[in-house]
């Protein structure tokens, strides 16, 4: 712990006022964007006791990111875990929301895999599958990749898209243990997902 980090985590909470939070935000995410992780490291823990919202969403992102470059994956997954259960992103935007999902998806993706564990792979990347208001290429070619061995996988889409439902105005199918939400039949089988799949799995 680096002693400017103690200072400040010793520092009494009535000197802790919202202009403390929003300098040491801006800080932890300057130094981030820097890729000066051990400063950005510090004002991420001060700030993360102070913020709310999509700032304090956005200090687990971060942290989670340091902590992956670190190769700290046990405390990578505990912040995108708050990231993504405790802190979720609040936006208005389709656009925002899917990048967002997009990127905790990605960033569990790549946690399990250095557990060498592909079922959880699959499975926290199929949901972001038939996102189609961001480039999610990189998630489709993994789920191909864990797929390609696996026998009957069109005909088990097809039988999934044949059952959709909707729930909540939002249409879904389930795929291979897996709800996702998808856009109509129509845009399915146009999808890069569809077509990934479909290739070379009949």
């Amino acid at each position: 712990m680096t002693r400017l980090l103690l200072l400040l985590l010793l520092m009494p909470v009535s000197h802790l006022s919202a202009q403390n939070a929003d300098t040491a935000y801006n800080k932890a995410v300057k130094f981030y964007f820097a890729k000066q992780y051990d400063s950005s490291f510090t004002y991420c823990h001060l700030a993360r006791t102070m913020v709310k919202g999509n700032e304090r969403h956005a200090i687990c992102e971060i942290l989670s990111t340091i902590h992956f470059e670190r190769g700290a994956y046990d405390s990578s997954l505990h912040y995108i875990t708050l990231a993504d259960k405790k802190y979720p992103y609040q936006h208005f935007c389709g656009n925002e929301k899917e990048s967002r999902q997009l990127f905790i998806a990605m960033r569990y993706a790549a946690i399990y895999d250095h557990y060498g564990d592909s079922a959880q792979v699959l499975k926290v990347l199929l949901p972001v599958a038939c996102f189609d208001l961001v480039n999610n290429g990189d998630a489709v070619r993994k789920i191909a990749s864990l797929l390609k061995d696996k026998e009957g996988i069109k005909a088990a889409l097809d039988d999934a898209i044949a059952h959709m439902y909707v729930k909540k105005k939002v249409h879904y199918i389930r795929f291979m243990d897996t709800v996702i939400p998808v856009d109509m039949e129509e845009g399915i089988v146009d999808s890069h997902f569809y077509k990934a799949l479909a290739d070379g799995m009949e």
